[in-house]
């Protein structure tokens, strides 16, 4: 799953990519209500090329200081585990 989803990522933003690491572990984000099941990962971007679709780069600490942005549950999870996986909370989030 990890391959193919760098994969799609690579052939539809056209980015060349490096390492991916795995945020957190598994989590069930509707316990009871439905059978899914995330695996967040981060992935290295090494760069950019300008034949795919056009991405939106975001600072983490943005996203961590101003949470009730994030209206996606998935993102707002993701954003706080890579916050914590590289020290960038310092506490205030």
């Amino acid at each position: 799953a990890r391959a193919w989803a760098c994969a799609r990522l690579a052939e539809t933003y056209d980015l060349m990519l490096g390492r991916s690491w795995e945020l957190g572990g598994a989590y069930h984000p509707s316990p009871g209500v439905t059978p899914e099941v995330v695996f967040p990962y981060a992935v290295e971007v090494l760069s950019e090329g300008t034949g795919g679709q056009p991405v939106t780069w975001v600072e983490l600490t943005d996203l961590l200081h101003h949470p009730e942005q994030l209206r996606d549950g998935h993102l707002r999870t993701l954003a706080f585990r890579a916050g914590h996986a590289l020290g960038a909370l310092g506490g205030e989030a």
